[in-house]
């Protein structure tokens, strides 16, 4: 029999442990943040204890502490007041999840699952949600994040409910509903790099019953680093963006529909130059006397011209047939065009071009009957997705690195293209059996049935001169299908504890259809599973002035898909097998009235199996072993803390507060080169705020990567032609700014 008070003093221990160690104490892990951000007052500061955390990632309302999923909750307020404007500064805190960029693409890892492509077009392993829609393109979680209710971040595969591309996790984006009360914010933030950034809301009954809510933002930022070359700006920024949202009840239907629009028109998310590949090999560009920049946030060459725009619409209907059963719709449409120019060399030569594009037109829809029937709580449901997705990677390259001595002139070089269409089905349901009022099992599964067609080209042309007006030349084209289907269970044991402990156990499986690389003309790769068995924790304790969250895990994971570059083509490739072993540690505390203490820490040992590939940067060492090779944005440990303390004045509440993040060494490729990584790295982030909640009116200051520390998100190793070259993506340098949000 598990003892209660025995549970209460190890983890107290735990906590004083970890918060000893670390006396800075600084990151805010997602249920803390949370707290803060479901109600701006001083909350955090009542003796009461911690706040519950109400979420929907089981489709139903319900607490994050009787939840058996390890998941993070973020409150939007809580975003606001730290000034975390998009998923990349969310993800610095939070446990075993990474967050990388790849020439415009959202690269987002939980549990060292996630999205690795090198090519456009592929698809992720983390499924991202807005209101309830699927976001199948990843560039739409780079606009931002703006008028949010909450994010909800779960970790561990969600095949039932959530379905295709959940085989790591999902993000849930939560947006403010409509008020019936005319309400509604506006934010001004300025910082360094010419920041100048806008947010605001309006909402209020328009007419009887219907709601309406019309929220937008804008960014505008001068750049990190400058292109040596043409002397613009890179990675500078400018967006824009828009929502409105109309709610109404009609009887007992609650409609609620949606609208949005952004784009984004910089010089962002090109590559910068990092090193050599292989440093037994020099660069094509530097054999012939040109160079790279000297500062990592510089670039040369062409570009980069960012290009995105995306908007859609979502319609969620909720009809409440009775007390016990409701039924729900959600019907999305999606669209995405994106383009970037730049160049993969990063050097002075010119020797390189590279333009994407990527045009997506997608729309989903999802039926779930949800009721009680007695000790049952059920789900039934069916979901349908289509998309039609067109991508491009053309490369123009120098007559020297296809050969021809001497000639530095722009052939037309490599170009890869095609269009996939997707037409997925599935079918799912998932039951919870209440045994006792402490005892519960869910069941749950799910059927996938996915088709994949491909139209495709592509061309490697040393004879023309470049001229984007050229016709293409195909070298070999393609049109083919392939389909997969997949059955993916999942169970889970839960027991509600005496004095707020809950406890679960977990076996779910996750599923990852197959696919094509674009413009390889090249048979599909296999689908992949990942089957999980998780045990955790989660414990209110001393009145609930203490939290600890505990999750320990085990993946088998089979055929996972890896990406890398094969001269000029980038593809993907099935590897045999992974293992990955971890766990997540989340302690939230309340030591004193108007102080707030938060820690988290994950472990992470994932390691690929059976896996024999030829690293193209070593070409001559032939097939090598990967087996026990570390996988890719998987760091093995990751260490977070916060501290917050209000102070009362006369005037209003002044809040200062500081996180660190700390994340061990990345690896960027699966051969586990030491100069194709990140060494592990240390962020500090702090700041003030002063809020009078009576007048609606706060004003924060911030400081993010307060040392300036320069890490790459990425790295990846170029083509052959040019002589390997690394090039890689930066984080963001020492950003500082203030925020004036005005609420009515």
């Amino acid at each position: 029999m598990i003892k209660s008070n025995s549970i209460r003093s190890s983890l107290l221990y735990a906590a004083v442990g970890t918060m000893g160690f670390m006396p800075s104490l600084a990151l805010a892990q997602g249920d803390t943040q949370a707290a803060e951000g479901a109600a701006q007052t001083d909350d955090s500061a009542n003796p009461a204890g911690l706040e519950e955390i109400i979420v929907t990632a089981e489709r139903k309302s319900a607490s994050v502490q009787s939840t058996p999923i390890s998941i993070s909750a973020i409150g939007g307020d809580a975003l606001a007041a730290n000034h975390v404007v998009n998923i990349e500064g969310m993800t610095e805190s939070l446990a075993n999840v990474q967050f990388a960029r790849n020439t415009g693409d959202a690269k987002i890892f939980i549990r060292g699952v996630g999205y690795d492509s090198v090519a456009p077009g592929g698809e992720t392993r983390v499924a991202v949600y807005s209101d309830g829609a699927y976001l199948p393109r990843s560039q739409s979680v780079l606009l931002g994040m703006f008028d949010v209710n909450r994010v909800e971040v779960l970790r561990g595969p969600q095949g039932t409910l959530y379905g295709r591309n959940a085989t790591a996790g999902a993000i849930n984006i939560l947006t403010n509903d409509p008020t019936r009360e005319l309400s509604g914010y506006a934010t001004l933030g300025v910082g360094n790099y010419g920041l100048i950034r806008t947010e605001g809301a309006v909402s209020g009954t328009i007419a009887g019953d219907l709601r309406g809510r019309l929220a937008f933002q804008t960014l505008d930022q001068s750049g990190y680093g400058k292109n040596i070359d043409t002397g613009e700006d890179v990675d500078d920024g400018h967006i824009r963006s828009i929502r409105g949202t109309l709610m109404q009840d009609v009887g007992n239907v609650t409609v609620r529909i949606e609208g949005d629009y952004s784009w984004e028109k910089d010089h962002r998310y090109g590559r910068r130059f990092v090193g050599r590949g292989n440093p037994a090999v020099t660069p094509l560009p530097f054999a012939f006397g040109y160079v790279a920049p000297s500062d990592p946030r510089d670039a040369a060459g062409l570009g980069p011209q960012n290009r995105i725009e995306t908007y859609g619409t979502t319609a969620q209907l909720t009809w409440k047939l009775s007390d016990d059963i409701q039924l729900v719709s959600v019907s999305a449409l999606r669209h995405l065009t994106a383009s970037l120019d730049t160049n993969i060399d990063q050097t002075t030569s010119g020797f390189s071009r590279q333009f994407l594009r990527e045009r997506s037109t997608s729309a989903s829809e999802e039926l779930r009957l949800q009721a009680t029937l007695g000790i049952v709580d059920f789900i039934l449901g069916g979901y349908y997705f289509h998309e039609k997705n067109y991508a491009q990677n053309t490369i123009p390259l120098a007559g020297v690195a296809l050969g021809i001595p001497g000639n530095q002139a722009l052939f037309q070089g490599s170009d890869a293209r095609g269009t996939v269409r997707t037409n997925a089905f599935a079918g799912f349901a998932r039951a919870t059996i209440h045994a006792t009022d402490r005892l519960g099992l869910d069941v749950g599964i799910r059927y996938s049935d996915e088709k994949k067609s491909i139209n495709e080209t592509n061309q490697f042309d040393f004879r023309r001169l470049y001229d984007p007006s050229n016709p293409l030349i195909p070298r070999s084209s393609a049109n083919r299908s392939s389909r997969w289907t997949s059955v993916d269970p999942t169970a889970t044991l839960h027991y509600q504890f005496p004095n707020n402990i809950f406890a679960y156990a977990t076996f779910s499986q996750g599923f990852k259809s197959g696919g094509f690389n674009i413009g390889s003309v090249q048979p599909p790769f296999a689908p992949e599973k990942l089957r999980n068995y998780e045990v955790g924790l989660k414990a209110d304790l001393f009145d609930r002035k203490l939290r600890a969250n505990i999750a320990a895990f085990h993946y088998d994971y089979t055929n996972l898909q890896v990406n890398i570059t094969r001269g000029t083509l980038l593809l993907t490739e099935n590897a045999s097998s992974a293992t990955i072993d971890g766990g997540e540690l989340e302690l939230t505390a309340l030591p004193v009235r108007d102080l707030t203490l938060s820690a988290n820490f994950s472990y992470l040992d994932g390691r690929y199996k059976d896996f024999i590939s030829v690293d193209p940067s070593r070409a001559a060492l032939g097939p090598l072993n990967l087996d026990g090779n570390q996988l890719t944005y998987a760091p093995k440990y990751k260490a977070s803390g916060r501290a917050e303390y209000i102070v009362h004045a006369a005037v209003g509440d002044f809040v200062p507060w500081m996180e660190v993040n700390y994340t061990s060494r990345v690896q960027f490729s699966q051969f586990n080169l030491p100069n194709v990584s990140q060494a592990a790295y240390t962020l500090v982030n702090l700041g003030v705020r002063f809020e009078r909640p009576d007048s609606g009116f706060s004003i924060a200051g911030y400081v993010r990567n307060l040392t300036n520390k320069d890490y790459y998100s990425g790295q990846q190793i170029g083509t052959s032609v040019l002589g390997l070259i690394n090039t890689g993506q930066l984080g963001a340098p020492r950003t500082f700014g203030v925020d004036i949000t005005k609420r009515f």
